[in-house]
């Protein structure tokens, strides 16, 4: 197994990306915050979608991660754009 020299962990609680299968329990039918927010607002978030935030979500158009983005993105990089 090849040793990573760096990684990267984004925690994003509390984003909002969906309601939980048990939604109806809670009052949380259709919660989408993360969805919300973006097609009513469409912000600029090229490197979060870059590393899969869009497709995590199920947004529209959102592309999978690809490995050499999700790898090789530094938070340097990341925090430039």
């Amino acid at each position: 197994m090849k040793k990573m020299k760096r990684v990267v962990l984004v925690v994003l609680d509390g984003v909002g990306c969906g309601a939980q299968p048990d939604a109806e329990k809670y009052g949380d039918v259709g919660a989408n915050t993360l969805g919300h927010v973006y097609t009513q607002q469409n912000p600029d978030i090229p490197n979060l979608a870059e590393l899969g935030l869009l497709a995590a979500a199920g947004l529209n158009g959102a592309a999978p991660p690809t490995a050499r983005s999700a790898s090789t993105t530094s938070p340097s990089a990341a925090m430039a754009a």
